[in-house]
C-alpha cells in the first residue's frame, strides 16, 4: 500500500491518472450527448401519444390544435438531432459544448415547466411527465455535471448558458407552434 501511495504522489504519475480520469469523463460525456436527442425524441413521442390530457390546461392559454402541437414537437426533435449530430459544423469543441448546454438547459426547463408544474397544479399525470423525470432529467444532469467536471466551461458561463437555453427553448415553443399553425392552415 505504501508503494502505491508513493507512486501516486509523484507528480508525473498523478497527472497521468488525472488525464485518464478526464478521458473517462469525456467518453462518458460523449455517450450521454449521443443519447440526448434520442431521449428527447422518446419524450416528444410520449407527449404526442398522450397530448389529449394536456389540451384541457393549455387550450385556454395557447390555442393550438393537436396537429400544430405535433408539428412543433417534430421540429424540436429535428433541432435536437441537428444540434448533436452536426458537430463538424461547429467552430470549436467549446462552441459545440456551449450549444449542447443550451439544448440541455432547454430540456431541463421543460422538465419543470410545463411537465412537473402542471402535474402539481392539476394533481394528475401530464403528457411527457414520465420520460421528463425518468429519462431527460437524469441524462441532462449527467451531461451538465460531466461538462463541469472536465472544466471545459467555467461555472458562471455554464449557469448562464443553462438559463439562456431555457429562454431559447421558450422562444422556440412559440415559434414552432406558430410554424405548426401556418403549416396546418396551408396544407391541412
Amino acid at each position: 500500500m505504501k508503494l502505491v501511495l508513493q507512486w501516486y504522489l509523484q507528480p508525473r504519475n498523478r497527472k497521468r491518472l488525472q488525464g485518464k480520469s478526464k478521458m473517462k469523463e469525456t467518453n462518458t460525456l460523449k455517450k450521454a450527448i449521443f443519447f440526448l436527442p434520442i431521449a428527447f425524441s422518446i419524450h416528444n413521442l410520449e407527449e404526442v401519444l398522450t397530448v389529449g390530457n394536456l389540451q384541457i390546461v393549455t387550450n385556454k392559454h395557447f390555442h393550438h390544435t393537436d396537429a400544430q402541437f405535433q408539428i412543433a414537437v417534430l421540429l424540436f426533435s429535428i433541432v435536437g438531432f441537428m444540434v448533436v449530430f452536426l458537430r463538424n459544423l461547429y467552430t470549436s469543441e467549446d462552441a459545440y459544448l456551449r450549444v449542447i448546454v443550451w439544448f440541455a438547459g432547454m430540456i431541463l426547463l421543460n422538465v419543470f415547466i410545463p411537465h412537473l408544474l402542471i402535474a402539481i397544479i392539476t394533481r394528475s399525470y401530464t403528457p411527457g411527465l414520465a420520460s421528463a423525470i425518468l429519462i431527460n432529467l437524469p441524462l441532462v444532469t449527467t451531461i451538465l455535471k460531466k461538462i463541469k467536471k472536465i472544466e471545459k466551461i467555467p461555472t458562471k458561463r455554464l449557469l448562464l448558458d443553462i438559463l439562456s437555453g431555457g429562454g431559447i427553448g421558450l422562444a422556440l415553443v412559440f415559434l414552432f407552434l406558430m410554424t405548426g399553425k401556418l403549416i396546418v392552415v396551408a396544407f391541412l
